[in-house]
């Protein structure tokens, strides 16, 4: 596939609203970040919110991925109401930008739709959800979809009918491990008993068909809009069940571990009383093996004084786990405001290497260019084993952009073997736009020639001072040891490695001391080779 953004001026029609697209100029520059697909569209109504939900999957059956971007807006002409839907752009070997099919998902009260897109009746074919949290509903359209299609099932609480439910939702992952994908859906309103708030499970599979559908595990809340996010896709303990993350807007953030039943006590709390509104925006697992991480944030953070960079926890899952943030990044201004609207999100695995990575929203961070203001950015970091608090690549949104209110993982478009994913930035702006991005960050990519007999160990996999590795088996004239730094350049190489073991002092190929940061050590033999990480502190 090759992506085209052919189509620039383009004016189509949603009912008797006329909808201007534009593709001139991305408005977003990136660094280690390829913008491949572009839509910009331009409205007279600033509630038009092209971009709020966005999401992609094959929802037309054909083995291509296809694009869907939610929508609500004013209908003026026939009734006064907020009407809503999602636009679906429709993948192939050429990609173009005019929307192929309009779905409308029903009158949106407070807001535009968010959506989903997986396949939750595992017919091979993704579907479509879209959740309506003024009318407390989920719809869901079953694909392959076709234009104006109505609504296949649907969720709903007659009795809570204005208390939120849709206000996220997530793949939750397979909580019960059936071989199926389930559903997640926050209904921060919603009470039971004393407890405010709640998040409802569904089961997927084969069953799961037309109609109205009740929840399979209900998790009831602890107030302070307890399921205003939701997220999940990864096994957080390492215990064969994946698990779900569920945040409480003016309280914290709780994880559930799945199981078969599945109970619903909280396992992992988070609370930092410097982070208000620390679930509020989007929070999520990021999957690998041996435990997922979890990323959340506060764009409050310090919570007091005049500043506010905002900051990211992420906790690294495990058998191991703890509820210790494991790294903390902070925004790179005193009002970055990181993670607001778009909130920590995983991008699938955008770098190849087995493991989830995730992107960081900084939309009202500004920087002065010249003499004009570049308003928004979006962050993104590698995931793994080891994750450190230097961005791999970003986003920088031009004069008036407000890049990173909304990102999604979008999957591998061009079978290169690395997930593509989507940012917005629909909030505020005249020109609202979404952007398919690709990670391009060299990195040091793992090679068919791993030899798994050799052994590499290490000294200290965290170092101030100096790191020793050891290896086993013996080497010829010919090996090297190779230190690469996170973007995949050279630092320094050994070779001659005659001795069982070989010191690296932290210095680069000049002596220079290098900085802190995440540096792979690869063993090559020529016959083969191995890697491992390292941790320097400053």
């Amino acid at each position: 596939m090759y992506y085209s953004n052919t189509g620039r001026g383009e004016m189509i029609h949603i009912g008797l609203t006329i909808l201007l697209w534009f593709t001139a100029g991305s408005g977003a520059i990136g660094h280690d970040i390829e913008v491949v697909w572009e839509k910009g569209y331009l409205h007279e109504d600033s509630s038009f919110h092209f971009g709020f939900g966005i999401d992609a999957g094959d929802l037309s059956g054909d083995e291509y991925r296809d694009i869907a971007v939610s929508f609500h807006y004013l209908d003026t002409v026939i009734e006064h109401r907020y009407v809503g839907g999602a636009l679906i752009f429709l993948g192939g070997e050429v990609m173009d930008t005019l929307p192929d099919i309009t779905i409308w998902t029903h009158e949106q009260v407070g807001g535009s739709p968010h959506i989903l897109v997986m396949d939750i009746n595992d017919d091979g074919v993704a579907d479509l959800m879209a959740g309506n949290q003024g009318a407390s509903k989920v719809v869901i359209y079953f694909g392959p979809l076709v234009d104006s299609q109505e609504v296949d099932a649907w969720m709903t609480d007659e009795e809570l009918r204005t208390m939120g439910m849709g206000a996220s939702l997530a793949n939750a992952g397979d909580v019960n491990t059936d071989g199926w994908e389930d559903l997640i859906i926050g209904s921060p309103y919603s009470r039971y008993g004393d407890v405010g708030g709640a998040a409802y499970i569904y089961f997927g599979g084969p069953g799961f068909g037309s109609g109205e559908h009740d929840p399979d595990v209900i998790i009831a809340g602890h107030g302070g809009g307890f399921g205003w996010q939701v997220g999940g896709g990864g096994d957080f303990n390492a215990d064969g069940f994946d698990d779900v993350i569920v945040g409480a807007a003016q309280v914290g953030v709780y994880i559930y571990f799945g199981g078969d039943p599945m109970d619903t006590v909280e396992d992992v709390t988070f609370y930092d009383e410097e982070a208000p509104f620390l679930g509020f925006n989007p929070i999520d697992l990021l999957a690998k093996e041996n435990g997922a991480h979890a990323v959340f944030g506060s764009e409050l953070w310090p919570g007091e004084g005049t500043t506010r960079p905002g900051k990211a926890y992420v906790l690294f899952g495990g058998k191991d786990y703890d509820n210790i943030p494991d790294l903390e990044i902070i925004g790179r201004t005193d009002s970055s405001y990181l993670t607001a609207i778009g909130g920590t999100v995983s991008t699938g695995d955008a770098d190849h290497d087995g493991r989830d990575d995730f992107i960081l929203g900084a939309p009202s961070e500004d920087r002065l260019v010249g003499d004009e203001w570049w308003e928004g950015a979006a962050y993104f970091y590698r995931g793994g084993n080891v994750i450190d608090d230097v961005f791999d690549g970003w986003l920088e949104g031009e004069v008036n952009e407000h890049v990173g209110c909304s990102f999604a993982p979008a999957g591998d478009f061009d079978d290169d073997g690395r997930s593509e994913f989507l940012v917005s930035n629909w909030s505020g702006v005249t020109l609202e736009r979404v952007w398919l991005c690709k990670f391009t960050g060299s990195g040091v990519e793992e090679k068919e020639d791993i030899d798994k007999g050799l052994q590499l160990e290490l000294s200290a996999t965290v170092t101030r001072e100096a790191v020793r590795f050891y290896y086993q088996k013996p080497l010829s004239k010919e090996a090297s040891l190779t230190i690469y730094d996170v973007s995949g350049a050279l630092v320094r190489r050994y070779r001659d490695l005659t001795e069982s073991s070989v010191e690296w002092d932290l210095r680069d190929e000049l002596g220079r001391k290098v900085p802190s940061g995440v540096y792979t050590a690869r063993l090559d033999t020529g016959s083969g080779a191995t890697a491992r990480k390292v941790v320097v502190l400053r």
